[in-house]
């Protein structure tokens, strides 16, 4: 409309600052319009050529009754966040010292320490030191205890809660204040066994601190606080065996398959090309927005084909200990130390492995080569706002996965099949593919790339229905047969009528009457 546009040229003219978004959101109308194919076909020529440049491979918007909102998974209902947890800001400048104090306790380490120690003892080095992201939780479940305490607590001498100034570091691993809050987790909140073991474990080190009982101690040497504290832990952590599988009705409304997932795969391609060629060509203005999709790109294949951690993408770099490329075999390798994963020994997989091979390969090299801006660090994906753009990715992956996986899936299987992913989810969906589909000769390599055992493989990530495996049972016992007539024909089956005679002439008089009565009798 020439209407809107002298608007928007008339506030740039007036240094308006709003100009900007009222442009935004006009083309952001633009390219909801052109995705109504009733409007399309009825609209006149002029305004069809005008729309048939706008793609779906932009951030499609519609309208959801609160005005134009992005493409977001849809809002599960949750429980209000807990905003009462403290800032650092807010403590007292004795916490503040407790809190250094910790630090130094916990003795933070890097990931090259911690390799190192691994090579000097040849075991993970959990008691020589806590990695920074780790201490940064036991941090955070700090803040929030102490803010808990600070507004739902009841200090018996004065009638209110607690203030900083009263919160002394034996009060707050007390036995009877960190089952107060466990018990407020459990019967106020309604949340699980999770938030009890966090708390279990800030108090355990605060204890650990105060008594200075070293990290690691004998447990027959324990200080009888720290060891009820533990005791306490233990009645609510999961023993092995115990976690709970997720139901396969869950499962089922919350995975796509594997096919599916190949599909989106190809989807964020092409978009990923299109942004590139419509930046080649001048028309695309940010050169961001190419990189943000090349990034969405890769980071589903990537769970796709290999089922990689969270943790695993955040800290693949190009590097010649990290990642590097086969040339011999044309493909890229990533080599995982002790201290990068969950399991004991290196863990070297090749990444993309089937169908798309090659394209990803190539992709893979050309992201790195012409599309990554040269940032001082080395990592494959980086922090895209605008605030902190470039640097590494420290905070999980979970949420943007699940946008893009759902706008995908959306696009291409429509709103009732759209599915919001987490990267644990592609873990599960490649796992489950396997049972379905492959060969028990083959479960060793897929437990290999998956990081894991092959109980653990079948047991934990592989959800099969039962009633979806013995639809299967006709095909295999008309398999089993045909290869039992195969064998009787040939005659390679002679060693059963041999073992079965072996075995008779081995039972009792008692054994070989019953034995003949079941024949006579036809059971046998």
């Amino acid at each position: 409309d020439p209407l809107v546009i002298e608007n928007i040229e008339k506030r740039k003219a007036e240094k308006d600052k709003s100009a900007d978004v009222y442009l935004s959101s006009w083309k952001d109308f633009i390219r909801w319009l052109s995705s109504q194919a009733d409007y399309v076909s009825s609209a006149p020529s002029n305004v069809s050529a005008v729309l048939e440049e706008a793609t779906t491979f932009f951030s499609v918007k519609v309208p959801n009754g609160k005005g134009m909102s992005s493409n977001l998974p849809p809002v599960y209902s949750k429980r209000p966040i807990l905003t009462f947890a403290l800032e650092e800001q807010d403590l007292t400048p004795y916490w503040q010292t407790k809190l250094k104090e910790l630090e130094i306790f916990c003795n933070i380490i890097s990931p090259e320490d911690e390799d190192r120690l691994y090579q000097e003892a040849r075991r993970k080095q959990k008691k020589n030191g806590m990695r920074q992201v780790t201490f940064d939780i036991y941090k955070k479940d700090l803040f929030l205890y102490l803010g808990w305490a600070t507004r739902f607590t009841c200090n018996s001498e004065t009638g209110k809660p607690y203030t900083l100034e009263e919160l002394t570091i034996e009060r707050v691993y007390s036995l009877e204040l960190v089952q107060e809050n466990i018990t407020w987790h459990l019967e106020v909140r309604n949340n699980s066994h999770a938030p009890a073991t966090r708390t279990c474990n800030v108090a355990i080190k605060l204890a650990q601190l105060d008594l200075s009982q070293p990290i690691g101690i004998n447990r027959d040497l324990t200080h009888p606080t720290v060891k009820a504290l533990m005791n306490l832990r233990s009645q609510y952590s999961l023993k092995k065996g115990e976690h709970p599988l997720t139901n396969n009705a869950a499962l089922e409304r919350r995975l796509l398959d594997y096919p599916k997932c190949v599909e989106i795969v190809k989807y964020y391609r092409q978009r990923a090309k299109f942004f590139q060629q419509e930046w080649e060509a001048g028309r695309l203005k940010k050169r961001k927005d190419m990189e943000d999709a090349w990034q969405d790109y890769l980071l589903i294949a990537l769970l796709t084909f290999n089922g990689m951690r969270a943790r695993e993408i955040r800290e693949m770099a190009f590097d010649n200990q990290r990642l590097k490329f086969n040339e011999a075999r044309n493909e890229f390798w990533c080599y995982l130390r002790p201290s990068q994963h969950k399991n004991s020994g290196k863990r070297p997989y090749p990444l993309f492995p089937g169908a798309l091979h090659d394209i990803l390969t190539q992709d893979f090299t050309e992201y790195f080569n012409t599309i990554r801006p040269n940032w001082t660090h080395r990592f494959v994906f980086f922090h895209r706002g605008d605030s902190h753009r470039g640097k590494p990715i420290e905070g999980d992956l979970t949420k943007l996965t699940k946008r893009i996986t759902y706008n995908a899936s959306r696009e291409l299987f429509g709103e009732e099949n759209a599915k919001a992913m987490t990267p644990h989810d592609f873990r599960r969906c490649l796992a489950t593919h396997f049972v379905h589909y492959g060969d028990r000769n083959d479960a060793p390599v897929i437990a290999a790339q998956l990081g894991h055992s092959e109980e653990m493989l079948r047991n934990v990530y592989a959800q099969v229905d039962n009633e979806k495996l013995t639809q299967q049972s006709t095909e295999v016992w008309n398999r089993i047969n045909a290869k039992t007539q195969e064998a009787r024909k040939s005659g390679t089956d002679e060693h059963i009528d041999v073992f079965l005679t072996k075995r008779i002439a081995a039972l009792s008089l008692e054994q070989k009457t019953k034995l003949r009565n079941l024949m006579e009798q036809g059971f046998i």
